[in-house]
């Protein structure tokens, strides 16, 4: 067994985590679920999209699980009958991976290491996983993980076609990530330029975390006067809150934090 593996069980131990643990100790309720699912969505169609063309290429089982930076699960896809096996591994959006939830496995390893792992049944910690086949990948842009994708077979060996397949799928995924918010960028610059001086200054404030009443008296209007710009500035934008105002506006530089 692998000394990072080794060292893993050890920790497991340590913290009084049970190797006959069916079900992981963090699940995200449905509500942060559904709140973690919006934040990730363009992630979540990228790898859909990228595992469809893929999936149905080989004739063996095999199941693709996408992890968020946390190791959270935020959506599954399956080939054959794999998806009747997963279910009853309770492998479900929300559980959490990482070491302390499941002990070690895939995904937990990759999150500690940083890189590709490739993890036999006997080398889970946890006996509800020790039918699996994995190999877990970080998903990378620009120097930074997003997320992991993980490739599981139950009771059979990940083939070495498959393990090149998993090894340019992430690849596949971040192109298609990449497109996804390039053209949003786009959208979102177009929409932007709609917005006043007057808006601008106000998203500026807000970004300072400037009260509505500290803002109209910085800019010498009144608190109504901020209100209607505010509802302006949602609509142009497309957004709910401030908070997605000030994403928006930070990420394409329409507004700086200076």
């Amino acid at each position: 067994m692998k000394k990072e593996v080794q060292e893993s069980w050890k920790r497991c131990e340590e913290i009084g985590l049970s190797p006959q643990i069916s079900i992981p100790r963090i699940i995200l309720r449905n509500e942060k679920i559904k709140l973690l699912l919006n934040e990730n969505k363009l992630l979540v169609s990228s790898f859909r999209d990228a595992v469809v063309c893929i999936k149905n290429i080989f004739k063996e089982e095999y199941a693709f699980f996408l992890v968020d930076q946390q190791g959270i699960l935020l959506a599954t896809e399956r080939s054959g009958q794999i998806g009747r096996e997963k279910e009853m591994l309770q492998i479900k959006p929300g559980i959490s991976f990482v070491e302390e939830s499941y002990g070690t496995n895939a995904i937990s390893m990759a999150i500690q290491l940083e890189k590709p792992v490739h993890m036999r049944p006997e080398e889970h910690y946890s006996e509800h996983l020790k039918g699996l086949y994995c190999f877990a990948i970080p998903l990378n842009v620009d120097d930074e993980i997003i997320g992991y994708l993980d490739v599981s077979t139950i009771n059979q060996k990940i083939t070495e076609e498959m393990i090149t397949i998993t090894e340019l799928l992430p690849y596949k995924i971040i192109e298609e990530y990449k497109k996804q918010i390039k053209n949003i960028e786009k959208a979102f610059k177009r929409e932007s330029s709609k917005l006043t001086t007057k808006q601008l200054q106000i998203l500026q404030l807000m970004i300072k975390s400037y009260t509505e009443d500290e803002i109209g008296k910085e800019l010498h209007v009144s608190i109504n006067t901020v209100k209607y710009h505010k509802k302006s500035i949602f609509s142009k934008l497309n957004v709910r809150s401030s908070r997605e105002a000030i994403i928006k506006a930070l990420h394409v530089k329409v507004v700086s934090l200076e």
